[in-house]
């Protein structure tokens, strides 16, 4: 079969892993408050919005190459996240 899509699910399961894991370890340490808590917030939030974008491009439209669907929104909105955790993590 040459279907590659698990890939794409393997890379995506890991990172909401990672993700998930990372917010109950701050969780539980209480490390996370104030500033880091709203920076670590902020990219949880944005990452959902980078997952929902995902499918919703990859579903909706149709346009080659496809792997273009599914690496855009993270390529727009990660230098996002850096600028404002930097801002927020800023004095």
């Amino acid at each position: 079969n040459s279907n590659t899509q698990y890939i794409v699910l393997l890379v995506f399961g890991f990172l909401s892993i990672t993700l998930g894991y990372a917010d109950l370890r701050s969780y539980k340490n209480n490390s996370a408050t104030g500033k880091e808590r709203i920076a670590k917030h902020l990219t949880n939030m944005m990452a959902g919005t980078i997952a929902v974008i995902t499918a919703v491009l990859v579903v909706n439209v149709n346009i080659e190459p496809i792997w273009i669907w599914w690496v855009l929104p993270t390529v727009v909105i990660t230098p996002i996240i850096f600028y404002w955790n930097k801002k927020t993590l800023s004095p």
